[in-house]
């Protein structure tokens, strides 16, 4: 063994659970879902703080994870609509990937994705209440589920155009017509790549404060 110079490993699946969902979320300036951090206290001087690491988030189904943001838009909809940040933030889940529909034997929909991470993001948007339903025709169809005024809407989303992630872009982008026949560019990928091309720069200190608390 003292020859060995170098150990390769394919670390998904092998050195994990081979299990990829989505459990928090940074959503205008708000965390829901799982906390990997709680803050604890201030007392330590203005800028400073205590925080507590929790462990691993519970395997429980996605509403229950994200009970906090579930009662927000339950709320919101009883109140004459979802907050925009955050119908937005499920729309894009749903809408921006490749996946495609099919269908078993039983006539159950099936998610064919390229990778785990997007079949991992639609199957959450769909437990949180943002539905794919449909790819045919060149068409996301999104059902979104409306339990507090017992009334669901489907949204009609044309592609016009993807543009595929890859590893010199780190990202991926998809160019659809909205409901409202809006021609509409959403977009996904790296934090430091989509930091670079938010239009408040200003806010990306918050930004980053947020994504360093899920490394």
């Amino acid at each position: 063994i003292g020859s060995v110079t170098h150990i390769f490993s394919d670390k998904t699946g092998t050195l994990t659970a081979n299990e990829m969902r989505l459990v928090s979320s940074s959503i205008g300036g708000k965390v829901y879902g799982f906390k990997p951090v709680q803050v604890l206290s201030h007392s330590h001087g203005e800028n400073q703080e205590e925080a507590s690491v929790n462990a691993s988030p519970p395997k429980v189904q996605i509403s229950e994870l994200f009970k906090d943001l579930m009662k927000e838009i339950q709320a919101s909809s009883s109140d004459g609509g979802i907050p925009l940040h955050i119908d937005m933030f499920l729309l894009l889940l749903s809408v921006c990937h490749t996946v495609v529909i099919d269908h078993d034997e039983e006539g159950n929909v099936q998610y064919n994705a390229e990778g785990p991470d997007e079949e991992a993001l639609v199957r959450a948007a769909a437990g949180l209440g943002y539905v794919l339903v449909s790819t045919e025709n060149n068409t996301m169809v999104v059902k979104r589920i409306d339990k507090e005024n017992n009334k669901d809407t489907e949204l009609h989303f044309k592609v016009l155009a993807i543009n595929a992630f890859n590893s010199d872009r780190k990202r991926m982008s998809i160019i659809v017509e909205d409901p409202n026949g809006d021609v509409v560019l959403l977009m996904k990928g790296a934090d430091n790549v989509m930091l670079e091309r938010c239009r408040a720069q200003h806010e990306n200190e918050l930004y980053i404060s947020e994504i360093d608390m899920f490394k």
